[in-house]
Protein backbone atom coordinates (compact mmCIF):
# COMPACT_ATOMS: atom_id res chain seq x y z
CA UNK A 1 0.00 0.00 0.00
CA UNK A 2 2.86 2.38 0.71
CA UNK A 3 4.06 2.53 -2.92
CA UNK A 4 0.50 3.35 -3.98
CA UNK A 5 0.26 6.16 -1.44
CA UNK A 6 3.57 7.58 -2.62
CA UNK A 7 2.34 7.50 -6.21
CA UNK A 8 -1.03 9.10 -5.34
CA UNK A 9 -0.50 11.26 -2.22
CA UNK A 10 -3.44 13.63 -2.72
CA UNK A 11 -6.32 11.66 -1.24
CA UNK A 12 -9.15 13.74 0.20
CA UNK A 13 -9.65 14.01 3.94
CA UNK A 14 -11.68 11.16 5.35
CA UNK A 15 -10.25 8.55 2.98
CA UNK A 16 -8.49 5.71 4.73
CA UNK A 17 -7.05 2.35 3.86
CA UNK A 18 -7.70 -0.97 5.56
CA UNK A 19 -5.69 -4.05 4.74
CA UNK A 20 -6.61 -7.46 6.07
CA UNK A 21 -3.04 -8.35 6.96
CA UNK A 22 -2.01 -11.94 7.47
CA UNK A 23 -4.75 -14.54 7.64
CA UNK A 24 -5.58 -18.06 6.53
CA UNK A 25 -7.97 -17.10 3.73
CA UNK A 26 -10.78 -14.99 2.34
CA UNK A 27 -13.17 -15.52 5.25
CA UNK A 28 -10.61 -14.44 7.82
CA UNK A 29 -9.67 -11.48 5.59
CA UNK A 30 -13.33 -10.42 5.56
CA UNK A 31 -13.63 -10.89 9.32
CA UNK A 32 -10.54 -8.76 10.05
CA UNK A 33 -11.68 -6.16 7.51
CA UNK A 34 -15.11 -5.96 9.16
CA UNK A 35 -13.44 -5.33 12.52
CA UNK A 36 -11.25 -2.57 11.08
CA UNK A 37 -14.14 -0.94 9.21
CA UNK A 38 -16.07 -0.76 12.48
CA UNK A 39 -12.99 0.38 14.40
CA UNK A 40 -12.42 3.33 12.06
CA UNK A 41 -16.13 4.11 11.65
CA UNK A 42 -16.22 3.85 7.86
CA UNK A 43 -19.70 4.05 6.31
CA UNK A 44 -18.64 3.38 2.71
CA UNK A 45 -15.85 1.07 1.56
CA UNK A 46 -14.37 -0.08 -1.72
CA UNK A 47 -13.11 -3.65 -1.71
CA UNK A 48 -10.11 -4.04 -4.01
CA UNK A 49 -8.81 -7.47 -4.93
CA UNK A 50 -7.93 -9.60 -7.96
CA UNK A 51 -10.67 -10.24 -10.49
CA UNK A 52 -11.15 -13.97 -9.95
CA UNK A 53 -11.94 -13.89 -6.17
CA UNK A 54 -13.83 -10.56 -6.23
CA UNK A 55 -17.31 -12.09 -6.06
CA UNK A 56 -16.40 -14.43 -3.18
CA UNK A 57 -14.59 -11.70 -1.24
CA UNK A 58 -17.36 -9.15 -1.80
CA UNK A 59 -20.08 -11.62 -0.81
CA UNK A 60 -18.27 -12.56 2.42
CA UNK A 61 -17.70 -8.93 3.41
CA UNK A 62 -21.29 -7.96 2.62
CA UNK A 63 -22.63 -10.91 4.63
CA UNK A 64 -20.45 -9.99 7.61
CA UNK A 65 -21.58 -6.35 7.40
CA UNK A 66 -25.27 -7.17 6.81
CA UNK A 67 -27.58 -4.86 8.72
CA UNK A 68 -24.83 -2.36 9.55
CA UNK A 69 -25.77 0.15 6.86
CA UNK A 70 -22.19 0.12 5.56
CA UNK A 71 -22.04 0.40 1.77
CA UNK A 72 -19.59 -1.96 0.05
CA UNK A 73 -18.45 -1.34 -3.51
CA UNK A 74 -15.97 -3.52 -5.32
CA UNK A 75 -13.10 -2.98 -7.69
CA UNK A 76 -11.42 -5.91 -9.43
CA UNK A 77 -7.79 -5.75 -10.49
CA UNK A 78 -6.98 -7.94 -13.51
CA UNK A 79 -5.31 -11.13 -12.34
CA UNK A 80 -6.41 -14.08 -14.46
CA UNK A 81 -6.53 -14.55 -18.18
CA UNK A 82 -9.87 -14.76 -19.99
CA UNK A 83 -10.95 -18.35 -20.58
CA UNK A 84 -8.98 -19.82 -17.69
CA UNK A 85 -11.75 -22.16 -16.58
CA UNK A 86 -9.55 -23.62 -13.84
CA UNK A 87 -9.82 -20.29 -11.99
CA UNK A 88 -13.60 -20.65 -12.02
CA UNK A 89 -13.40 -24.23 -10.73
CA UNK A 90 -10.98 -23.24 -7.99
CA UNK A 91 -13.17 -20.32 -6.96
CA UNK A 92 -16.22 -22.61 -6.73
CA UNK A 93 -14.37 -24.87 -4.26
CA UNK A 94 -13.09 -21.89 -2.29
CA UNK A 95 -16.54 -20.25 -2.26
CA UNK A 96 -18.14 -23.26 -0.61
CA UNK A 97 -15.23 -23.55 1.81
CA UNK A 98 -15.63 -19.88 2.75
CA UNK A 99 -19.39 -20.29 3.22
CA UNK A 100 -18.73 -23.28 5.47
CA UNK A 101 -16.30 -21.18 7.50
CA UNK A 102 -18.87 -18.39 7.77
CA UNK A 103 -21.56 -20.82 8.95
CA UNK A 104 -19.26 -22.44 11.51
CA UNK A 105 -18.12 -19.05 12.81
CA UNK A 106 -21.71 -17.76 13.00
CA UNK A 107 -22.74 -20.74 15.14
CA UNK A 108 -19.64 -21.22 17.32
CA UNK A 109 -17.70 -17.94 17.18
CA UNK A 110 -14.59 -19.99 16.32
CA UNK A 111 -12.42 -20.12 13.19
CA UNK A 112 -11.72 -23.21 11.12
CA UNK A 113 -8.31 -21.96 9.99
CA UNK A 114 -6.30 -24.87 11.36
CA UNK A 115 -8.54 -27.72 10.23
CA UNK A 116 -6.66 -29.91 7.68
CA UNK A 117 -9.64 -30.21 5.32
CA UNK A 118 -10.03 -26.43 5.17
CA UNK A 119 -6.30 -25.98 4.58
CA UNK A 120 -6.43 -28.46 1.68
CA UNK A 121 -9.43 -26.72 0.11
CA UNK A 122 -7.70 -23.34 0.36
CA UNK A 123 -4.55 -24.68 -1.24
CA UNK A 124 -6.37 -26.61 -3.95
CA UNK A 125 -5.04 -25.95 -7.41
CA UNK A 126 -6.27 -27.21 -10.74
CA UNK A 127 -4.58 -26.53 -14.01
CA UNK A 128 -5.66 -27.57 -17.50
CA UNK A 129 -3.63 -30.42 -18.96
Amino acid sequence: MRPYLKQFPDFPDGVGFVTAGLSHGAFEDALVTRHRIREFGFRRVILVTSDYPILRSSMLLKLLLAGSGIEVQQFAVAGGKPGEYWLVLREMVKLWTSLGELGYYSVTGKLLGDWPLVQRARAWKIRPT
